[in-house]
Formats: C-alpha cells, structure tokens, sequence
C-alpha cells in the first residue's frame, strides 16, 4: 500500500476529529480521580471500541463527578456539536458555491453522517471516509479535500 500525502492528511484530519468528539482531554483537566484521568486517556487510545461504547464510559464517569464538572462537560459537548454542525453547514454551502457536483455533495453528507454514527469505531469511521472520498472521481475529491 503507498501513502501519499494526501492519505496523511485524511487520516490526521479523521483521527484529530474522532479523538476530540467527546472532549475527554478537557474532561481530564477538570477531574481529581487519578484513576478516572488515567481511564479517559486509555478510552481516547481506543480506536477500534465503537464510539458509542466509548460514550457510555466516558458519561459513567462523568456521573460520579461533582455537578460543576457535569455541567460544564455538557456544554462542552453541546458547543461542540453546534460548532460541528454549522462547519458542516458552512461546508455545503461553499461547496455550492464551488458550482460541487451532486456527487461531491452526497459525498459531504455521507462523510457528515458517518461521523455522527457512533456504533462505528474510530478505525472504522476513517475506513468509511476515505473509501467514500476514494469512490468520487478526482475532481470532486479534490474540492472536498479543499475544505480541510
């Protein structure tokens, strides 16, 4: 298998976005437990634990923290989510701005909706991206690739 630099560049920009889904670094800054910080930093190493299972751990340690760290995890995540999907709002627009073909689009909101499927593990959230970019003809890769 050769790796170019693109392929670099879609696996950094997937593995970034995967890792910081759930916030856990800046959970780990908020929490005392030296056991709770050290699981939290193994849960963000797991890329083959579906996301959702990884959810369910991360929110059963976030239920044993005081209400002010529960609190403000909860608007981390929703900010993130607000932030995540006016990026992907602002994304599609410039993309039809681009005069993108319907290809180029569709491959957007399946990229968009790959990334909210959490039964997906990481692995497996970038196996699924790269194969939807590499399904597109190189033009409509490279406008895609244009918005990382």
């Amino acid at each position: 298998m050769m790796i170019n630099g693109k392929s670099i560049v879609v696996f950094l920009a997937t593995l970034t976005l995967s890792q910081c889904i759930f916030k856990i670094k800046d959970l780990q800054r908020m929490i005392s437990s030296k056991d709770d910080r050290l699981e939290l930093k193994l849960l963000n190493k797991q890329d083959n634990t579906p996301r959702n299972e990884i959810k369910r751990k991360v929110d059963a340690i976030v239920q044993k923290q005081p209400s002010d760290v529960q609190d403000t995890y909860k608007e981390l995540l929703q900010a993130k989510e607000a932030k995540d999907e006016a990026e992907y709002n602002v994304d599609v627009i410039v993309l039809k701005k681009q005069g993108a073909s319907k290809e180029a689009l569709s491959a957007l909101e399946k990229i968009h909706n790959t990334t909210l499927d959490m039964s997906l593990s990481r692995r497996d959230e970038e196996k699924q991206i790269k194969a939807i970019k590499y399904s597109l003809d190189k033009k409509d890769r490279k406008i895609l690739d244009s918005l990382e």
